[in-house]
C-alpha cells in the first residue's frame, strides 16, 4: 500500500534532490486554503459523521470560550509548488490518511 499521506513529502524530497533547486528549504502543503470549520467538516465526513457547530454570542470574549486566538494561518508553498506542483487534493489526501489511521485502529485496538 502506498502511504499517501506523505506522498507529497517524498515527491518534494525527491524533486530537491534532482534538481538541486536553489531555494530547498520549502514548506510542504497544498494550495487550497480551508477554514477550521471546512477543515472540521472535511474530517468528520471522512468517518461518515457530521458535525455539530455551536456559535458562541459575540458578548463572550472568543479567548474565554476558545484558548486560540482569532487569526488565518495559510502556508505559502510557492517555492514548493515550483519543483513540485502536483500535490494531491487536499480533501483526498485526508480522506486517505483518515482510512490508513482506520485500518490501524481495527487491527490494534480489537
Amino acid at each position: 500500500m502506498v502511504r499517501r499521506d506523505i506522498t507529497d513529502l517524498c515527491g518534494v524530497m525527491e524533486a530537491v534532490m534532482e534538481t538541486k533547486p536553489a531555494a530547498h528549504i520549502l514548506n510542504v502543503g497544498n494550495t487550497v486554503t480551508v477554514s477550521v470549520k471546512e477543515w472540521v467538516a472535511m474530517c468528520y465526513a471522512c468517518f461518515g459523521k457530521e458535525p455539530s457547530f455551536v456559535n458562541v454570542s459575540k458578548g463572550i470574549g472568543q479567548r474565554n470560550y476558545f484558548s486560540f486566538y482569532d487569526y488565518d494561518y495559510e502556508l505559502a508553498v510557492q517555492k514548493m509548488q515550483a519543483v513540485y506542483p502536483n500535490t494531491i487534493p487536499f480533501e483526498e489526501g485526508l480522506k486517505e490518511c483518515a482510512a490508513v489511521r482506520s485500518c490501524f485502529l481495527q487491527m490494534f485496538m480489537a
